[in-house]
């Protein structure tokens, strides 16, 4: 069986005039990047972006899965020769003292390109991974994207249009912002309380929105842990808001990169796993809890939608890194689940630790003088300054405590409407013990001057 590349676009029966229409692209890229078959619903055009309407699937690309045929001879895709490639066995030895070793056809299949959603195999064992934590109510989509941050930058080109209104918490990660604003989205804060998003700030929102005719497409919220407030949306909150989401016909990007870092037995329920109409997708982030050098991200969602954003990683970065996918690949198949999971338990026990510490130090030197939340995950500690007379903390962070050589983030950063904070946001992530005490009592120290 010899396959060209003229063919690709004749796969599994699909035959392609040589103009089509948008909506009939969708359809032939569902077929070609869903292992199902599934079609896409031509209802999901109205969230898409221009970009993500005027995607098509590569017609190399396409050809990737079907070179795993056996005895398929292919004169089509340009693959590199593998024997011009230097490497042939990679050993990674674990803190365990334990080794894993990377050699053979898992070594060359990582070293080649391959499949744009990601290496077969760690795509099957997130798959299931996401079945096992999340328990979706419909058959789900994953790629494998170069961090979640890639996730979220690609779902938000093939989604948003100049204009387009997106939701975002107040405060929110300053990195979801640099995404959006090249866009020419325009973004609107939704207040939050300790709980996670205020439902009350959440339908207000849209419905201001919507008499000024930007009617809302969809909500980007870190529901654990969240960057910088450090605060965990509860399951009441995130039913709530998924109610007003469907009740106004939005889409919800679940941005959860530390929802591995939850301190307090398990998390509540992912919005994913509350999701019965496909309206939630997934980012999750592999840069907690394995290596943030290894750039692995994963992207989940209903495989209308993930078709559309398989299309943009084919035109970007053709796929994420292969030996960083074997190199988490070749570690789950060492550990197997329960490895998996006694890894997690591990991490989090050491970030439980660090806040605790974090907290005492905040007892001893902070009390009268700044307010706060103990944060049930994540990395983050959100610090209200108004006790101590401070309305915007940019000046107090930029010069004084540059001054006293301690360092946090002023809270104006994380506002998206610019406004200033009175807060700000401390890491306990790698501060040792020692540092840690003496950054808060410097910070203390600074706070009395002020």
């Amino acid at each position: 069986f010899v396959l060209s590349a003229e063919m690709a676009l004749s796969v599994r029966g699909l035959k392609l005039a040589p103009k089509i229409t948008s909506l009939q692209h969708k359809l032939v890229a569902a077929s070609l990047c869903s292992s199902s078959g599934q079609k896409m619903r031509g209802s999901i055009e109205r969230f898409l972006s221009r970009s993500g309407q005027l995607r098509e699937p590569s017609p190399i690309r396409s050809l990737q899965p079907l070179l795993r045929i056996p005895g398929m001879i292919s004169l089509g895709a340009g693959l590199p020769n593998p024997a011009s490639f230097p490497f042939t066995q990679m050993d990674i030895f674990l803190q365990s003292g334990e080794k894993v070793t990377l050699d053979g056809k898992e070594l060359n299949e990582a070293l080649q390109y391959s499949e744009t959603a990601g290496l077969p195999s760690l795509v099957q064992w997130w798959s299931e991974d996401i079945k096992r934590r999340h328990n979706p109510h419909y058959e789900t989509q994953t790629i494998v994207t170069t961090g979640s941050q890639d996730a979220q930058a690609k779902i938000m080109e093939c989604l948003i249009n100049p204009g387009d209104t997106v939701l975002v918490e107040c405060p929110t990660y300053p990195g979801s912002l640099a995404i959006l604003k090249p866009l020419g989205a325009n973004i609107v804060g939704v207040e939050m309380d300790s709980e996670g998003i205020i439902p009350n700030s959440l339908e207000a929102a849209i419905l201001r929105c919507k008499s000024e005719g930007k009617p809302p497409k969809l909500l980007c919220t870190i529901p654990t842990g969240q960057n910088p407030s450090g605060v965990t949306c509860s399951l009441e909150r995130r039913k709530e808001v998924y109610r007003i989401i469907c009740e106004h016909d939005m889409l919800l990007v679940e941005d959860d990169p530390y929802f591995f870092l939850h301190f307090e037995n398990s998390p509540p329920q992912s919005y994913l796993s509350l999701d019965s109409q496909e309206r939630v997708i997934r980012c999750d982030s592999m840069s907690k809890l394995l290596s943030s050098g290894l750039r692995l991200g994963f992207a989940t969602g209903p495989k209308d939608i993930m078709s559309v954003v398989n299309m943009s990683q084919q035109a970007s970065s053709l796929h994420t890194c292969g030996l960083a996918q074997a190199v988490m690949m070749s570690l789950a198949n060492h550990w197997g689940p329960k490895g998996f999971d006694d890894h997690v338990q591990r991490v989090q026990s050491m970030y439980k630790h660090r806040r605790d510490l974090m907290m005492d130090l905040c007892r001893q030197e902070l009390q009268g003088k700044a307010d706060w939340h103990t944060p049930d995950a994540g990395m983050f500690l959100w610090l209200d300054l108004a006790a101590s007379g401070i309305s915007d903390s940019q000046a107090l962070i930029q010069d004084k405590a540059r001054e006293k050589k301690v360092l946090l983030v002023p809270g104006g950063v994380f506002m998206p409407d610019g406004r200033s904070s009175s807060c700000v946001r401390a890491s306990f992530s790698t501060v040792s013990p020692q540092d840690a005490k003496e950054a808060i009592q410097r910070f203390s120290s600074l706070l009395l001057d002020s």
